[in-house]
């Protein structure tokens, strides 16, 4: 399997776009709601304009874009294409982007991963993230908050 990162440019931000809008991954994000083009395009922009605490790759499987993972002031979230996810990458990909992260200085990551987000959860298990509480919506308990160090 051949998994590979680059650096985002302003010709990917449509694919995030799209795969940000997929049902799928609306429904595994803390934000389930559709986000518009401009919308999108101005928060990238927002990103790109940023000197510190961004990260930003687009996942390459054979050669081919199959996600994206950024990182925002030590906060992890990354989309696979829907006919991509269970084929392992997801552990590839990580450690390439956990290298790249302590080579900028980076110590830890944390993330919030969906109670239901059963496929993230397990991943971010499996690479060493330890849970640190519990974020409730509507007082039930909706997302773990989870960190790794590096």
């Amino acid at each position: 399997m051949n998994v590979e990162i680059r650096s985002v440019t302003s010709d990917d931000w449509q694919f995030i776009l799209d795969i940000r809008n997929e049902k799928e991954v609306r429904d595994a994000s803390l934000n389930d709601e559709i986000i518009s083009k401009e919308t999108h395009q101005k928060y990238m922009k927002k990103l790109e304009e940023r000197t510190t605490n961004v990260y930003q790759r687009i996942i390459l499987y054979n050669k081919q874009t199959v996600g994206y993972v950024k990182v925002v002031d030590e906060e992890i979230s990354y989309m696979i294409m829907k006919e991509f996810r269970g084929k392992g990458i997801g552990s590839q990909f990580f450690v390439i982007v956990f290298k790249e992260l302590k080579e900028l200085g980076i110590t830890k990551i944390r993330a919030s991963i969906r109670i239901d987000n059963v496929s993230s959860l397990n991943l971010g298990q499996k690479m060493g993230y330890k849970y640190t509480g519990i974020i409730s919506k509507n007082n039930k308990p909706f997302a773990y908050k989870v960190e790794k160090k590096l």
